[in-house]
This record gives structure tokens, C-alpha cells and sequence, in this order.
């Protein structure tokens, strides 16, 4: 078991460290990117934006990969993806279908793909903060309840044709 936590706890770690490489490298990238998408009102602010969301991934990834403040950091970094799977529900009801930006302009994910990313990572988070003993109850409740609005949303309000599907090229989503 203590094999699996430290592979679950690197695999977050390194997860958190590339998605803010990817962001580092392009920063004019990821400011337009939230500024076209209206999570900032103009690029000044995307640049705020940018330069806290590439040193709060360092940080998370870093502590993560040397076990500093385990606890507080897995929770932490719980709160932070809901919000990011938050945002990705905001993108998708407004039918964007382009790149999310999580990781960049290296790995090009739709908020769809990128959601489901989001999914898995809290699974992981919610396996590690059972293993440290904190308190399982509350993590199932937020896992649970992200869990049902996403597939809430995924079965009940969208309309599938218009949502980007696994493997599809942009290109064809836009010929169409």
C-alpha cells in the first residue's frame, strides 16, 4: 500500500509541475487564452492570472513530490481542481470547444477531455488524503457531489453533438 501512495503522490506531483511548465514556456498563450474564454475582463489581468496559477502549480507539485505539508496540500490542491472543473463547466455551457489551456499549448485538451482529467485527478487526491488519515468523509462528500453535477450535466443539459468528442480532431468539429 505504501508503494501505491507514493506512485499516486508523484503521479499528482508531476501532473501539477508539467501543467505549470506548459504554461511557463508560452505565458502570452495562456493570459489570451483567458481572456478569449471571459475568465478575465483584459489581458492585464490575464497576466495576474498567469503569473499566480504557474507558481501555484510549482508550489503544489513541489511539496507534493518532497511530502511538505502533505495534509494541507492535498487539500488544497482538491479545492483548486474543483474550481478548475468548475471553470470547465463554465466553458462548456458556453460551447467552447477549442483548447482549455491546462496544459498549455503542448497538450491540446478540450474542456470535455480536460474534465474528465479533472476527474480522475480528485479520485487520486481523495486516495491520498484517505491513506494519510485525514478526514475521508468530507473529500467523499466533495468527490460525490462533483462526481453527480458532472454527470449531471454531462447526461441531462448538454447537447452531445455540439461538445467536442475523445479523439476528434478540432479541425472536424469546425468543417462541420
Amino acid at each position: 500500500m505504501i508503494y501505491l501512495r507514493i506512485v499516486f503522490q508523484l503521479f499528482l506531483a508531476v501532473t501539477f509541475l508539467f501543467s505549470a511548465y506548459t504554461k511557463a514556456i508560452a505565458p502570452g498563450f495562456f493570459e489570451v487564452l483567458l481572456e478569449q474564454q471571459g475568465m478575465v475582463p483584459n489581458r492585464m489581468f490575464g497576466a495576474w492570472a498567469t503569473r499566480l496559477i504557474i507558481p501555484l502549480e510549482t508550489w503544489l507539485g513541489i511539496c507534493l513530490m518532497l511530502s511538505f505539508y502533505v495534509g494541507f496540500v492535498l487539500r488544497f490542491s482538491f479545492a483548486l481542481l474543483i474550481v478548475f472543473s468548475i471553470q470547465l463547466i463554465y466553458l462548456m455551457i458556453n460551447r467552447e470547444r477549442g483548447n482549455c489551456g491546462c496544459f498549455g499549448e503542448m497538450i491540446r485538451m478540450s474542456p470535455l477531455e480536460s474534465l474528465g482529467k479533472n476527474v480522475i485527478l480528485p479520485g487520486v487526491n481523495g486516495f491520498l488524503l484517505y491513506d494519510e488519515g485525514q478526514n475521508i468523509k468530507k473529500t467523499m462528500v466533495y468527490l460525490g457531489t462533483v462526481s453527480f453535477v458532472i454527470c449531471y450535466y454531462h447526461f441531462c443539459v448538454t447537447d452531445t453533438n455540439g461538445i467536442q468528442r475523445s479523439g476528434e480532431k478540432i479541425s472536424n468539429i469546425w468543417s462541420s
